[in-house]
């Protein structure tokens, strides 16, 4: 069977009605406004009403170290649990990519990042990024990696002339990635990142505050895994068991602990006037 075309048009002598024009702007209100709240809802980063309603819970402790030494992470979480703290852990394989794009959705108070971090070459600010535990490919994240919210970070070894020795290339997010591709708000978290560089710039810490956090923790340059392990149970110990605030908490782990014996790292805290900030006064 053949069908014929049939061209729809007006009939003979019909006129076209013509749409009154407060009817068009009631259809263009309508159409921005469900726009706008469509924007609000499932695209504006800092916006989540479900993370706002969520009741927020202890700690997380995100330790990429874990298999070779979880000496830390046990010690800093029986310490939390003194105080009742909940403690969620993610480990070595678990720390990737979409860990971090989800961290402030999961509502922590209190994270503790014991993690390979570095400071990235491609900007001149020479901004902290952290590295997960992904291997690297210019074939995943392939948008992100072209707005440099994503990087390739070199695990390695510093030699005797300080060059270093790459061992592994995983994925690592940068600023970049925190300011427009984390989701929800960190409402006044504490963030203590126990690694290298989390203070060289503040880049980073300003990224995580303008993401919600309430205050950021880490060393200013190069720093070795048992030195920070052991100045951060220290800062715990002040910080969370004897309620002391964050400068204080600082002030005691520099006397009793100090900077780095090799690299001379010092460990600060950002936003610089959050140091009368303590971790109970918000409950």
């Amino acid at each position: 069977m053949i069908r014929r075309k049939v061209k729809k048009g007006k009939r003979k002598g019909e006129k076209a009605r013509k749409i009154p024009n407060w009817l068009i702007s009631i259809i263009a209100v309508g159409f921005f406004t469900i726009l706008f709240l469509s924007y609000q809802k499932y695209f504006n980063p800092l916006k989540s009403n479900e993370t706002d309603e969520t009741p927020l819970k202890g700690a997380v402790i995100i330790d990429q170290f874990y298999s070779t030494n979880s000496k830390f992470t046990s010690k800093a979480s029986e310490l939390l649990r003194q105080v009742n703290m909940s403690v969620d852990i993610y480990k070595d394989e678990n720390v990737t990519v979409a860990l971090y794009r989800k961290l402030p959705t999961l509502g922590y108070r209190l994270l503790i990042l014991r993690v390979h971090s570095g400071i990235s070459v491609i900007s001149d600010s020479f901004p902290t990024v952290l590295f997960t535990s992904e291997e690297y490919s210019t074939s995943r994240y392939v948008a992100e990696q072209l707005s440099d919210q994503i990087v390739c970070g070199f695990m390695g070894e510093i030699t005797e002339s300080e060059e270093i020795q790459p061992l592994e290339e995983v994925l690592a997010i940068s600023p970049k990635f925190i300011e427009k591709s984390m989701k929800g708000n960190l409402r006044g978290a504490v963030i203590i990142l126990s690694s290298c560089y989390g203070l060289f710039t503040p880049d980073l810490a300003e990224a995580l505050v303008e993401r919600g956090a309430e205050v950021f923790v880490s060393w200013d340059d190069l720093v070795n895994l048992h030195h920070t392990d052991e100045a951060i149970l220290v800062f715990l110990e002040e910080f969370i068991l004897e309620k002391t605030s964050i400068e204080e908490a600082v002030r005691t782990v520099m006397r009793d602990v100090g900077p780095d014996r090799e690299y001379e790292s010092v460990l600060r805290y950002y936003p610089h006037g959050s140091g009368n900030y303590t971790f109970w006064s918000q409950q």
